[in-house]
């Protein structure tokens, strides 16, 4: 079943697919990362790359030097947005629908507030009808 990445791994994700090469765009960021001591982006996209793994969109078949060296991109991440497309097309999110109920209600409201400014008028249309009939 189809789970929304959140927008750090889709951004990851769309380096990756992008990439001529994943494996040395991955390493050069990871490199750059412990070279300039920014210990935490390091950490963040190895959790990022984790969460890929374990969704099934990526496997990391071999770490070399503390950064990957053999990678598999699965069809799954190939297809993520097609399968978002077609998840959000099959389930309407809440607020589309709140939008629908929204209008609906909007409509109701308006219908009821041309029939109740008609009743004054009908009625004299009435009184009319009755007067000219005597």
């Amino acid at each position: 079943m189809f789970k929304k990445l959140p927008s750090n791994s889709e951004k990851i994700l769309n380096e990756i697919l992008a990439s001529d090469n994943p494996t040395n765009m991955l390493a050069e960021h990871l490199n750059e990362y412990t070279t300039n001591q920014q210990y935490q982006k390091y950490s963040e996209l190895c959790s990022i790359l984790e969460d890929l793994e374990e969704q099934g969109y990526i496997s990391i078949n071999l770490w070399a030097d503390n950064v990957p060296w053999s990678m598999t991109i699965h069809n799954s991440a190939r297809t993520y947005y097609q399968q978002q497309e077609s998840t959000s097309r099959a389930h309407p999110s809440k607020t589309s629908l709140l939008k629908k109920y929204d209008f609906i209600t909007t409509l109701v409201a308006n219908h009821t507030a041309i029939i109740s400014n008609l009743t004054p008028i009908l009625k004299i249309l009435k009184t009319i009808s009755n007067f000219l009939k005597s």
